[in-house]
């Protein structure tokens, strides 16, 4: 028996296996529909697909037998992914001196019978193999080669598509833990959000913003409504100037003025806001609304006691 070679970009090619987190993960059907159909294409009792980890060989699906994993210095597998481009063939294992002696070919699954289509990544890392094996000596016609690797390619789309599932997975939770974290943080500091679509027409208040307003959770705002509420005078006179100049011109504003609430409550609030461009085109205004009229008041009352 002859020990399998360790590619010459092992490293990096246990990072890439890596990356896909699969190793010792539960069956999934759309694995084993694989190597069903492989086998049935080749008309062989066994069909798997294999990964090559450090100093062993797993399978992900092991259609024709029970077994989960072995040693890697008895992988068939393990010889095969140093010719990433080509198939492994061996008629007959029993006059291959590779494989002659192997615990595999003397035992069960006494594989006699050998080919397998290593998995490559886009990046030519070879992950492991589709195989196929049978107990006796044979061959495999042109139609069932072609088979076997238009098979072993739809292996590593479904490597792709479940790592990049995942990505999406992570990346969903992550953006979800920072949208909570902004609303709690806003909820304390007393800081919403609000936009302008300006082609869409919409205005959005964000929930912190209409608690400052007191108004409803449902409420839905528009331009007019908003400006209204700021202190008829020169606090309203004020916040439509820099609306209009932020809309129409794209000048950025931050102002401390007062508002008053849907219940009647007079209060100070920070309003700054920003526009976004897109090919000389102002698209949206956006900004925050802040509740200042404690500090605000805190530094007003010794004023007017002096």
């Amino acid at each position: 028996m002859v020990t399998p070679q360790i590619p010459t970009n092992e490293l990096q090619r246990l990072q890439a296996l890596y990356e896909y987190e699969i190793l010792d993960t539960l069956p999934e059907k759309d694995f084993d529909y694989l190597t069903m159909i492989a086998s049935q294409i080749c008309n062989t009792p066994i069909s798997l697909i294999t990964l090559i980890d450090s100093s062993r060989q797993w399978f992900k699906s092991n259609h024709g037998t029970d077994v989960r994993e072995t040693d890697r210095k008895f992988s068939f597998c393990a010889h095969a992914i140093n010719t990433p481009q080509n198939i492994m063939v061996v008629p007959d294992t029993r006059l291959d001196v590779r494989f002659a002696d192997n615990p595999f070919v003397t035992g069960e699954p006494n594989a006699i019978f050998y080919a397998g289509v290593p998995l490559v990544t886009e990046k030519g890392y070879a992950l492991g193999t589709l195989c196929i094996i049978d107990k006796k000596p044979r061959t495999l016609n042109v139609e069932q080669y072609e088979a076997l690797k238009a098979l072993s390619g739809q292996v590593v789309k479904l490597l792709e598509l479940r790592k990049k599932n995942r990505e999406l997975f992570e990346t969903k939770e992550a953006l979800e833990k920072s949208i909570e974290l902004y609303t709690q943080t806003s909820k304390v500091a007393r800081v919403g959000g609000w936009e302008i679509d300006l082609l869409r027409n919409k205005f959005t208040w964000t929930p912190v913003t209409k608690e400052i307003h007191e108004v409803p959770s449902d409420f839905v705002p528009d331009l007019r409504t908003a400006i209204n509420f700021y202190k008829d005078g020169e606090d309203r006179n004020t916040i439509v100037s820099l609306f209009r100049k932020a809309m129409e011109e794209g000048i950025p504003f931050d102002v401390e003025l007062k508002i008053i609430t849907a219940k009647g409550h007079e209060r100070w609030v920070r309003t700054k806001g920003e526009t976004k461009m897109v090919n000389g085109v102002h698209i949206r205004v956006y900004g925050i609304l802040q509740d200042i009229h404690d500090q605000k008041m805190r530094n007003i009352e010794p004023a007017q006691s002096e």
